[in-house]
Formats: structure tokens, sequence, C-alpha cells
């Protein structure tokens, strides 16, 4: 296991901040090119380009049966990404509310605490598309089984 992408990193993003006040500025960082990830598996081929949006096409594209639990996906990280933020404000608060409506669900404590695996099995049915949503758990050397998303 090693480090693979670090995020977040354009000028005046938090995470750039943060390391170059760690490190007084001294560390260069380049962009990830446009296709930064390949899934290569015996009957598909999937190019990850940056971005969300690009990922969630690219999956859309490849499984097409699956659009609405894709964008369902994408709805539920972000989800997810708000319910783990330290300061609840109005607006945040306001935003999960929304993606709380029409079918979707609030993430609550036992949502965020799922397996990847239970999330992947209960969300897609095609089992290539688990697959390759699964992939990207292996840089962290944990399996689905014991992620958490």
């Amino acid at each position: 296991m090693g480090l693979h992408y670090v995020g977040e990193m354009g000028q005046g993003m938090t995470g750039r901040r943060l390391f170059d006040f760690v490190t007084d500025g001294d560390v260069d960082w380049s962009p990830l090119p446009d296709v930064y990830d390949v899934f290569i598996y015996p009957d598909l081929t999937l190019k990850v380009a940056k971005g969300r949006a690009n990922f969630e096409r690219a999956l859309v594209d490849a499984f097409p049966a699956e659009k609405r639990a894709i964008g369902q996906y994408f709805r539920d990280i972000k989800a997810l990404r708000n319910w783990f933020q330290p300061s609840h404000d109005v607006a945040t608060d306001a935003a999960t509310d929304q993606l709380g409506g029409t079918g979707h669900h609030r993430f609550s404590e036992q949502s965020a605490l799922q397996t990847t695996q239970q999330y992947l099995e209960s969300h897609f049915r095609d089992t290539r598309l688990r697959a390759v949503l699964a992939s990207q758990w292996l840089i962290t050397d944990c399996p689905p089984a014991a992620a958490h998303l």
C-alpha cells in the first residue's frame, strides 16, 4: 500500500492550504492526467477521467441498465461527505435535506457504517459494476467486506 492520489490540491483548496502550511510551500503539486485510472477486466475496459461527472458518465456508458443506481451512488457519497462534516450549518443541513427528498435517504450513523460490500450488494445488480466500484478499495488494502463507504 502506498500513496496513489492526493485530491483537493488545487490552489486555494483546503488540502493544499494545509500542506503548504506544513511544508512551508516547498512541495510542488502536479495535476493528474485527464485519464488517471483504467480498470481492465476480461470483458470490460473502463477509463476514469478526472472529475465526478466524468466518472459517473463513464459508468453509465458502460452500465446503462444501472443508470439510476449509479446516480444514487454519487448522491449517497455526497450525502455521506456532508454527514461527516464537523460543523452542520443551515446550508449544509439544507443540502443534505434536499438529498433526503424524493425517495433518497439521509445518511444516518447506521447507513454510514455499513461496509462497502453491503452497500454495493444492496444497490447494484450488475456484478461487474460492483467489481469496478470496489476496485479502488484495493489501494487501501482493505477488502469491501471490511471497508466502509
